[in-house]
């Protein structure tokens, strides 16, 4: 799975397990709903800055979001550089 959609399905997970809104996650973020929504549909991705916002609102940590499952593998369509 692409890290961009994972992140996305994570942030949404968490958000729906602690019955909050788009609405609400975003003004907790200091995003808008419009671009929380792209975040979590994977139209766009998400700033570090962002990120961090939506982790603290959420309280969960930052690895929470990113780390792979492990009945999920990620392929982020780029080679590591030597």
């Amino acid at each position: 799975m692409e890290l961009r959609k994972h992140v996305g399905k994570e942030i949404r997970r968490h958000r729906e397990s602690q019955n909050l809104s788009l609405h609400k996650l975003a003004d907790m973020a200091g995003t808008s709903y419009t671009h929380l929504w792209k975040v979590e549909n994977a139209k766009v991705s998400v700033g570090l800055d962002l990120l961090g916002r939506i982790s603290y609102a959420l309280d969960v940590s930052l690895s929470e979001l990113v780390s792979p499952q492990a009945h999920e593998p990620l392929n982020t369509g780029e080679a590591l550089a030597e």
